[in-house]
């Protein structure tokens, strides 16, 4: 989908602060627009905060907790480098990435794709 050149232009605009601070992200990200995907593999957590729906049991969202299955993260990280060769796969959303006891597993088969991780 393109955007007309107002978005265009405020897409632009509002991306600035993000490369010209000088930290990690770069223009060239900015250009790429999907350039970061978030993989939960995990959707558990051990702590309860008060403004997450994980951590929060008094919000009634009813949430379950398990891990991703290997195959399908594998298929997932397929996916992402087919649409995105350059992309940053971030394997946490909203949860403890390090509860996954095969955390190291994910890792490389991120960065065995050539992803940054």
């Amino acid at each position: 989908m393109s955007l007309s050149p107002e978005l265009e232009a405020a897409y632009r605009e509002a991306s600035r602060p993000f490369y010209e601070g000088g930290g990690a992200i770069s223009e060239r990200e900015i250009k790429m627009r999907s350039w970061r995907y978030f993989l939960e593999i995990n959707s558990g957590c051990n702590l309860k905060c008060p403004t997450c729906t994980k951590g929060n049991t008094g919000t009634g969202y009813e949430h379950l907790t398990g891990f991703m299955d290997p195959d399908l993260m594998e298929r997932c990280i397929d996916k992402i480098k087919s649409e995105n060769p350059d992309g940053i796969v971030l394997l946490y959303g909203n949860s403890q990435p390090f509860m996954h006891p095969r955390l190291p597993e994910g890792i490389g088969a991120v960065k065995s794709r050539g992803l940054r991780c």
